[in-house]
């Protein structure tokens, strides 16, 4: 019937019993539905099952990124497999992935990858011949925008909740400090301190604590009213050392009169990926550190408190909407014998000079049950030296036997990779919990090789320097410290400062325009008021508010104590005016290469200040024990 009503529609066209802009509106619909419909046609035509996803793999990519796992399968199947919307979609294409293929249809194998890597698997037929892609859809990206900010609104939510409930912590009655443990008494009372300071700081030490900037507080930069609890949380945590050293037969400690400098109490908002809501607060007094995390106030408040308000959750870190559980079956490292978990594997200590890959782990497993294994995230990354201490892994590396199910569970411990089974496959699917930190982190290959190929030809210019320099903490770990693909880059990093990375004056001089930059790398100082000034502000605060005291960086004990107060930046309208320049020397350890250091200068009227960060330049590599710098003498105590 319907199809004899659009020919009504035609007649009546052609008899022009219909208007002209009518009759353009339909012939428009008309063409329009004839689009539609050959197109579904074709669908259909094409959604016949590819034969030629039933062939058989076996493939290892390891240490690799996406695209070049992709072209690698394409290449040995005859199958077009594309990473990513395009060519330029690094955001995809790079993405770390592992793939030991043992003898599993391809089919299964493409649905496995994108399953581990949170993509989209889709055929796109060229010429009624399907072509694959595994990439993120417009879906996919929204979804991820939209928790990553719900997430965040939540999380500050629940550290702002925490920050009021500690500061309600000093109007306990006193009977709740009081127990007969002496070490659960000082923690109390240093409850009790950090709560006195949280209630003077006011709310907006608050906001800026949520926006990522931590509350360091020492004797010389605290308040007037806050300045005897902030020594009282530092003689608690001295007295309770002292006490222990005494008990252990250990040398006592200075007196604090001559350290009380260099001690402070820090105020931070922690950014975790799996508890991203934590206020975290902490003592440190010459490198000892007492830390607290404020969900433990929450249980103590409720016994004195019953109507204390319930704390805002956090959304979990893996998205809700997830068909990966139709498919696998949840491994469970933990559950009885296993003819796969129990497996054996034997892999001897790596050759001199390369370091074992967590890749290497799970190749071995994959070669000595016969499973596929596809994991994504830090699957291929260097294991960490933590691991060196577990008994397993040192017999492994002494060439002794060790099971599937230990290996499984390194990656489980070290980046929390959870597991999934496909029995009737053989395949093992590892996706890791913190994957969208993952996807965050990532740093386009294309910026790394070039980096690498300036290392080995010419040599680096700071400006090629610098985009390693202003990384993020997570990102250098995550592509360059932890990294096998690029030795060299992490050997002419390592000298950047590992610590709060975010918090570089490197930033600043990065934000300079090409002219500016010069005149800095020339030594001549040039005037930072051209930059945004709220954050050239934020910059400095966060710069002078990291950890300060004694850090152990390319084993030496280095001490680091800022020389301004980050309060000088809280006020931009009465900040002092920023100059910067660039300091070039040549180590006598290096002679032939250039290394950096950026300098940053405050005037005032009454006064000049100066700080600066720790030089950058590119080391070259040297065989383990034999780099000049790395391999001196260890300094005795802390010098």
């Amino acid at each position: 019937m319907a199809n004899w009503k659009w020919l009504m529609v035609i007649g009546k066209m052609a008899d022009g019993q219909w208007e002209v802009g009518k009759m353009r509106k339909y012939l428009a619909l008309v063409v329009l539905l004839f689009v539609v419909f050959s197109n579904a046609v074709t669908a259909d035509d094409t959604a016949k099952p590819d034969p030629r996803l039933k062939q058989k793999v076996t493939v290892d990519c390891v240490n690799g990124r996406l695209y070049s796992a992709l072209d690698r399968i394409s290449a040995k199947t005859k199958v077009t497999i594309h990473a990513g919307k395009n060519a330029n979609d690094w955001q995809v294409r790079d993405m770390p992935v592992l793939v030991c293929a043992r003898d599993i249809p391809l089919g299964k194998l493409l649905q496995g990858i994108s399953d581990a890597t949170h993509l989209l698997l889709s055929d796109n037929p060229v010429k009624n011949v399907s072509a694959y892609r595994i990439w993120r859809d417009a879906k996919r990206e929204k979804e991820i925008s939209d928790f990553e900010e719900s997430r965040k609104a939540a999380a500050k939510a629940a550290a702002s909740h925490d920050w009021d409930l500690l500061s309600k912590v000093k109007d306990l009655p006193e009977e709740a400090f009081s127990t007969s443990d002496p070490y659960a008494a000082r923690d109390r009372q240093s409850q009790r301190n950090m709560s006195n300071i949280v209630s003077r700081l006011g709310l907006d030490a608050r906001d800026r604590m949520l926006d990522g900037e931590p509350i360091v507080l020492g004797m010389s930069n605290s308040p007037t009213g806050i300045k005897p609890y902030v020594m009282a949380c530092i003689q608690n945590l001295y007295d309770r050392d002292d006490e222990d050293r005494r008990h252990d037969g250990t040398p006592a400690r200075q007196p604090l009169e001559d350290i009380l400098s260099t001690c402070y109490i820090t105020i931070q908002f922690d950014r975790g990926a799996k508890y991203p809501s934590m206020l975290y607060t902490s003592i440190n007094i010459e490198g000892l550190t007492s830390s607290s995390f404020s969900r433990s106030v929450q249980s103590w408040l409720a016994k004195y408190m019953p109507d204390l308000p319930p704390r805002p959750t956090v959304p979990d870190i893996k998205l809700k909407r997830d068909d990966i559980d139709l498919r696998y079956k949840k491994l469970v490292l933990e559950e009885g014998r296993s003819a796969f978990l129990d497996a054996k594997i034997k892999l001897g200590p790596p050759k001199e000079g390369q370091r074992l890959t967590y890749s290497d782990l799970l190749c071995a497993a994959s070669k000595a049950t016969g499973y596929s294994i596809i994991a994504e995230g830090m699957a291929a990354r260097y294991v960490s030296f933590v691991m060196s201490t577990d008994d397993q892994l040192k017999a492994m590396l002494s060439g002794k036997e060790i099971t599937v199910r230990d290996v499984l569970a390194f990656s489980a411990d070290m980046y929390e990779e959870m597991w999934y089974l496909d029995e009737t496959n053989k395949l093992i699917v590892g996706r890791d919990y913190e994957w969208m930190e993952t996807v965050k982190s990532l740093v386009p290959e294309t910026r790394l090789k070039e980096v690498s190929a300036k290392l080995n030809g010419k040599g680096l210019a700071l400006d090629d320097l610098l985009p390693m320099a202003t990384l993020t903490e997570a990102q250098f770990g995550a592509w360059i410290y932890y990294c096998p693909e690029y030795p060299d880059i992490e050997s002419s990093c390592r000298s950047f400062s590992t610590v709060a990375r975010e918090f570089s004056l490197w930033m600043l001089y990065a934000a300079l325009d090409p002219t500016d930059r010069a005149t800095a790398r020339s030594g001549k100082p040039v005037d930072l008021s051209g930059l945004d000034r709220a954050w050239t502000c934020r910059t400095m605060r966060k710069y002078l508010s990291r950890d300060a005291g004694f850090r152990y960086r390319n084993g030496l004990i280095l001490k680091w104590t800022p020389t301004m107060d980050p309060a000088t930046f809280t006020n931009t309208d009465s900040a002092p005016a920023l100059s910067l320049w660039i300091e070039t020397e040549r180590l006598p350890d290096y002679p032939s290469k250039d290394f950096y250091t950026v300098h940053v200068k405050t005037e005032t009227a009454e006064k000049s200040e100066e700080v600066k960060e720790y030089r950058i330049g590119p080391m070259p590599i040297f065989p383990p024990g034999k780099d000049p710098m790395l391999d001196k003498p260890k300094p005795k105590g802390n010098g």
